[in-house]
């Protein structure tokens, strides 16, 4: 047998040769081949099941009093401890290391605990173990004279001397060499032919170059430098397949996983396992995931009452797999406990495996199980060691891109194909991570003096490079695409393609040579992707395309505000909610798009945090006390309970001040409220009301049937003699939002309240309403009955609502007309343009000012907008 031998070549995939025979490899895959004919090839467990018997042989270590060095780390976390240990026991070992007197008495004290879990237990063996194993056999053969069929003939290295490689691999040739096998050092020669580098200023410029030039030649080699994103875009413009190397490894499954099952709930965790996807499918159905997702934007939790009706009544009620989620999630949850009980996590796990067997995904299986079979031996453990664990169990091989057929991709130069033709070296960025010294300078030392030769990452580099470099200028040519600037950063040459102008320069006869750098050879064969378009033709290394470029016309500016259509009284609504009435009055056009065509965004994670979050709480924990003169230990209580379901980031770790500040917040508003509501003479009568029956005559809709108000009351209250009223609850931080809208007559809301229980357009006057601030533990309204009674900068007149309805139906109803006939105008954007931008339509301003008169056009310009490209201003300014 025949051995193509570099030192890189263990990275790659072509471990075997077309030559019959022949075998390619690295440093591992020889010990390994070597130590199979010597017969020392052992069993080998997987690397998280060696990590658990190290564990475990540090365990006795320190619970012997013997390992004082670690004990401390040990205690918090004996899974990163081992893991770490071991890596540094296999570096050593790998180099020649043996317990038996290699470490001094006076050794550091890693080493020294090194030594002693090695002297103490079994540490099963690894890849390491079989190079310190094949060195000694062929060691000990040699000084006996011994000889042993090992069945190698020769041994070609490839990129690599003997006298460059760590010391044990030059005794293992050395060793080799004795048994009779030849060991030849193949001269490096070249075959690069050319070197092209195109650049432009961004990746999207490259993408076009480089799908050109894909397109074009079926022999192409891909190398990825980055994500192929872009350039698999311009691939599908030309009808080719998509590279598909993604921006990022995939989200680990099993840290995501048992986040979202365990309690306290983290339901970013849960949104999150909803939206993963595998080759075969998604790990939660889409409908099943979109249905959760839903959920959770709207409750923030897994224990709320629209949870539970939607799994045990609703619409996922008889889905088989949605009901193992509840079960999983809601109905026996894992606990987040201090000391954690490795056997109580089997049966998610489990769950997780089959679930993965079922999509075909066998890969993701065998890690589950792999966990599985870790934990079921971890016994107890802490949630810090649990995570190392998840971490480590979840590092994933990335998985390899769908490349066309009859075109090979390489993620790094190493796995680049041996003598492949014409490579295409997409976004050569220099992304290069320094490598550190595991050992000191005095440990280095003192196992030198041992006879451990540790090699040092600076010694190692120029393997590494002549090894990739090596593989690189098999190639006959090869064109990088390489943009200026990536990710918002000024880029840099890989380091490699430097040493590719090298060589280069290095190939010019000697009078050029001698005069060029670099610098001045990277510029005699860069191109810059624009130049290569002359006229109608784009060329390149004899490839040629016609090309049309675009006439350049200036666009006229765009408008935002203004569309015209057919007459669509269709799309006039049969009812209307306070938020809707908003968004007519504010931004239509969106409330057009989303309400009446139906155009929505996808059912994304978009969970309430912040403010949202917290009066949610607040609000739940009031409808569930309703009327009842708390103490303030059932207000604890049924906040507790309403974090369950609306509030579940309030209950993880780390969010114990926001709770206790929140929970403070709850119980002053609800004394301070049960309170006011006696000091008023009133009662509360209902909470969260639903508004049913109430029609709106004094706005037509669709076929001129009165629009139907819909919507829900806060807090509904009775004043007595038939006086009825209400208040809404709030939770801002603004001091000045609600007495500002009161002083303006602008608090759109209250009017909307108002209306609901007057059953008229007139008379709102007489139906006392108002906003509490939960933070301020106040009223604000325009009726004194409600304390403190508005002090604001003028007197408010006796019924300040009914003209404030008056104006908002004006406003709506422009609205609805102009549909009527075929317009829409948007009035929030108009007024969100510069000035300047606005004067360039003076067409609108006498629109402008006549909602100004009658409308709400009072109010101060609101720029928001949840389809800021579609509806708002910034996709017409782009």
């Amino acid at each position: 047998m025949h051995i193509d031998f570099g030192w890189e070549f263990d990275h790659r995939a072509d471990t075997t040769s077309t030559t019959v025979g022949t075998v390619r490899c690295g440093p591992q895959g020889l010990a390994t081949t070597l130590a199979t004919r010597l017969g020392l090839q052992a069993p080998q467990l997987t690397a998280p099941e060696r990590i658990v018997a190290y564990r475990s042989a540090l365990h006795n270590a320190v619970a012997a009093g013997r390992a004082d060095w670690c004990a401390e780390s040990c205690a918090k976390n004996p899974w990163a401890m081992a893991q770490a240990l071991l890596r540094w026991r296999d570096e050593l070992v790998a180099n020649g290391w043996r317990p038996e007197g290699d470490v001094p008495t006076d050794s550091a004290s890693r080493l020294a605990v090194i030594d002693l879990i090695e002297r103490m237990n079994t540490v099963p063996a690894g890849a390491a173990d079989s190079i310190r194993a094949v060195a000694q056999a062929l060691w000990e053969m040699s000084s006996k004279g011994q000889s042993w069929p090992v069945g190698i003939s020769t041994i070609s290295l490839h990129f690599c001397r003997i006298d460059e490689l760590p010391r044990i691999w030059q005794e293992i040739f050395s060793g080799l060499q004795a048994q009779g096998v030849q060991v030849d050092e193949v001269a490096q020669v070249s075959r690069l032919e050319s070197l092209d580098i195109i650049t432009a200023d961004t990746i999207y410029e490259c993408a076009t170059s480089a799908a050109r030039i894909l397109a074009q030649s079926e022999h192409q080699t891909i190398l990825t430098g980055a994500a192929t994103t872009a350039l698999d875009h311009e691939l599908a413009l030309r009808n080719q397949a998509a590279i598909g190397y993604g921006e990022s490894a995939p989200t680990p499954t099993l840290p995501v996983f048992l986040a979202a099952c365990t309690r306290p709930h983290d339901i970013r965790a849960l949104s999150t396992l909803t939206m993963l996807r595998y080759s075969t499918g998604s790990l939660i159905p889409n409908f099943v995931g979109n249905r959760i997702r839903s959920l959770l934007n709207r409750a923030a939790g897994v224990g709320s009452a629209e949870w539970a009706e939607e799994f045990e009544t609703g619409a996922l009620a008889q889905d088989e797999l949605a009901r193992d989620i509840d079960q999983l999630v809601r109905l026996q949850p894992l606990e987040d406990t201090d000391v954690l009980s490795a056997e109580d996590l089997l049966p998610h796990l489990e769950w997780l495996r089959a679930r993965f067997l079922k999509l075909g995904q066998s890969f993701e299986a065998e890690v589950v199980a792999q966990a599985r079979n870790v934990l079921s031996t971890a016994g107890t453990l802490s949630r810090r060691e649990l995570d190392s664990i998840l971490e480590a169990l979840s590092a994933h091989c990335p998985a390899l891109p769908q490349a066309q057929p009859g075109r090979s991709v390489a993620q790094h130069p190493v796995a680049l194909p041996l003598g492949c033709q014409e490579v295409l070296w997409w976004a050569p960025i220099d992304n290069t991570v320094s490598v550190a010294q595991d050992f000191t300078q005095v440990e280095v030392a003192q196992l030198a003096q041992a006879g451990v030769h540790l090699p040092i990452p600076s010694s190692l580099a120029p393997l590494v490079i002549s090894g990739q470099l090596g593989i690189l200028t098999t190639a006959r040519s090869i064109t990088a695409v390489i943009p200026s600037y990536f990710s918002g950063e000024e880029t840099s040459r890989h380091p490699l393609l430097n040493l590719l102008l090298s060589k280069v320069r290095d190939a010019l006869p000697s009078t050029e040579s001698g005069k060029a750098s670099v610098t001045e050879i990277a510029k005699k064969v860069t191109s810059r992707a624009g130049a290569l378009v002359q006229g109608d033709t784009w060329s390149f290394r004899g490839l040629r395309l016609p090309v049309t470029l675009p006439a350049i016309a200036a666009l006229p500016a765009g408008n935002p505000f203004y569309r015209e259509f057919s007459p669509a009284a269709h799309l006039l609504p049969e009812r209307l909610s306070y938020s809707q009435m908003v968004d007519i009055i504010q931004h239509p056009l969106e409330w057009l798009l989303r309400r009446r065509l139906g155009i929505d965004p996808g059912v994304a994670m978009n969970l309430p945090g912040g403010n949202q979050l917290y009066g949610t709480v607040v609000h739940k924990v009031f409808e569930d006390l309703h009327a009842k003169n708390a103490t303030a230990a059932e207000v604890e209580k049924a906040f507790n309970s309403a974090l369950e379901g609306y509030g579940a980031e309030l209950t993880l770790k780390g969010q114990e001040s926001a709770r206790k500040r929140l929970l403070g917040d709850t119980t002053r508003a609800v004394a301070d409220i049960n309170a006011a509501v006696r000091a008023m003479g009133a009662t509360i009568s209902g909470n969260e009301t639903p508004i049913t029956g109430v029609t709106l005559p004094e706005l037509p809709g669709r076929e001129g049937a009165p629009v139907e108000l819909r919507g829900q009351r806060d807090v509904d209250l009775d004043f007595g003699g038939g006086r009825i009223g209400l208040f809404d609850l709030k939770y801002t931080t603004s001091k000045n939002k609600f007495s500002d809208e009161i002083s303006k007559n602008q608090e759109m809301q209250l009017a909307v309240y108002a209306r609901s229980l007057a059953g008229t357009a007139k008379g709102l006057g007489s139906y006392p309403v108002a906003y509490y601030s939960i933070l301020q533990t106040r009223f604000f309204s325009p009726f004194p009955i409600f304390s403190p009674p508005y002090t604001g900068p003028a007197s408010l007149p006796e019924d300040s609502l009914t003209p404030l309805w008056d104006r908002m139906v004006y406003h709506v109803n422009y609205v609805l007309d102009g549909l009527r006939q075929g317009w829409v105008f948007d009035l929030d954007n108009f007024r969100s343009l510069d000035k300047k931008d606005q004067a360039a339509f003076p067409e609108f301003s006498t629109r402008v000012t006549e909602l100004e008169a009658r409308g709400m056009a009072t109010r101060a310009a609101s720029p928001y907008t949840a389809f800021d490209f579609l509806t708002g201003n910034k996709g017409d300014q782009a």
